[in-house]
């Protein structure tokens, strides 16, 4: 290859970096903004026990995040692949697994969630004087599991299905849906950390049916079809999202330890200073996750050439 030539593709191939990976950092630290939007407004609007309940309560969010992640990256690219092989039939085969498919586990995961809610409380440690208000919030949030696994995998594909400003888009909006939804259910409705969870929760689906649209507009090449269920699938999305999702999991795994050690030493008046550290940390690691996720749409179509 000429010297014009590399340098002429790596002009290219910079403009896309800048087009996916920008858009796809801030997309991250917008949906990690959404627990930090309920801690501040419960923190001034009911106390900071309230604070202290949702940080207990974080840890069970990154769990679900980090679930949408394993199937959402590694569906994006080998969706890319299908794109990159000119394979549009495929790639939407593929694309209806996967969202059927986190319909299917999310519904699971809100029954199983139900049912033990008290033991999940405990576990995440929820001590007696606070443990009313990590119930309260959690059991609002498991009622829009579906929206915050599948809306977290449309944002991802709206991005393989080449539409990465439609992506920050949509979780921008939502993001200032949740900020005024907060203000109103905790500072005008008085209704606490369920209010902050409600708000939460609608703005997730709000995020859902703004690029559920997209998908059935004539824009967008990747179409909800009949396909055949593949078992051989998951298994491929789940090898390649295991790396991204430990990253994420990590982050809850991390706080979920420190949570239980400050409780146990130091009291529930020193973990509300830490559920400041822990989101200044949650910032850092999406930036990096930010960047994973934004080259792969970018990068996956190349393996076929």
């Amino acid at each position: 290859m000429s010297t014009i030539a590399l340098k002429s593709n790596n002009k290219g191939l910079n403009k896309k970096f800048v087009k996916y990976v920008i858009p796809s950092v801030a997309s991250m630290w917008v949906s990690a903004l959404y627990v930090m939007v309920d801690a501040m407004f419960v923190s001034k609007g009911v106390g900071p026990d309230a604070l202290a309940a949702v940080n207990i309560a974080m840890p069970y969010t990154n769990f679900i995040f980090a679930l949408s992640v394993l199937f959402s990256i590694g569906s994006s690219a080998v969706i890319s692949m299908e794109l990159g092989n000119k394979d549009i039939k495929n790639a939407s085969n593929y694309f209806s697994i996967t969202i059927v498919g986190l319909v299917i586990i999310s519904f699971i995961i809100t029954i199983i969630s139900l049912l033990f809610l008290d033991e999940i409380a405990l576990f995440l440690g929820a001590t007696p004087g606070i443990l009313p208000m990590v119930k309260n919030y959690l059991s609002i949030i498991i009622l829009f599991i579906v929206f915050y696994i599948v809306s977290y995998a449309l944002e991802v594909l709206i991005k393989t299905d080449g539409y990465p400003h439609l992506s920050t888009t949509g979780v921008i909006i939502s993001a200032i849906t949740n900020i005024v939804l907060d203000y109103v259910f905790v500072f005008k409705f008085n209704w606490g950390v369920e209010g902050a969870a409600l708000a939460t929760g609608l703005a997730r689906a709000f995020s859902f049916v703004f690029f559920m649209l997209h998908f059935f507009s004539k824009n967008s090449k990747l179409k909800i079809c009949k396909f055949k269920f593949e078992f051989s699938y998951f298994k491929r999305i789940m090898t390649i999202g295991f790396s991204d999702c430990t990253t994420e999991l990590s982050i809850g795994i991390v706080i979920l330890l420190f949570n239980q050690c400050i409780l146990k030493f130091l009291g529930e008046d020193a973990l509300v200073s830490y559920s400041v550290i822990s989101y200044i940390n949650t910032l850092v690691l999406s930036t990096m996750l930010g960047i994973s996720q934004g080259i792969q749409p970018f990068y996956s179509p190349y393996v076929y050439r």
